[in-house]
């Protein structure tokens, strides 16, 4: 779920936060994606994933171009080109 107000994407199961992305604008146009965090007991279940597509879409549809500083963010989008 993307939470524009704070910056960030959530995941969430069974209504608990098990994992968090967050971004910032720091220069105009561009969002910084720096830190993407899964809960150790919800690793490997494609949470990091579902955040980085939802994140990456939310930057695409608001026009923005992204950053990512997040190694996880990085190693994503370097996929999703390469299987494009």
């Amino acid at each position: 779920m993307h939470k524009p107000e704070d910056m960030m994407v959530v995941a969430e199961v069974a209504g608990e936060t098990v994992g968090r992305l967050h971004y910032r604008e720091s220069v105009p146009g561009t969002w910084t994606m720096y830190s993407t965090v899964v809960e150790p007991k919800m690793e490997g279940n494609g949470i990091g994933t579902q955040l980085a597509a939802t994140a990456v879409a939310a930057a695409r549809g608001s026009g923005k171009e992204i950053n990512p500083t997040c190694w996880f963010v990085s190693e994503w989008l370097t996929k999703e080109r390469e299987a494009s």
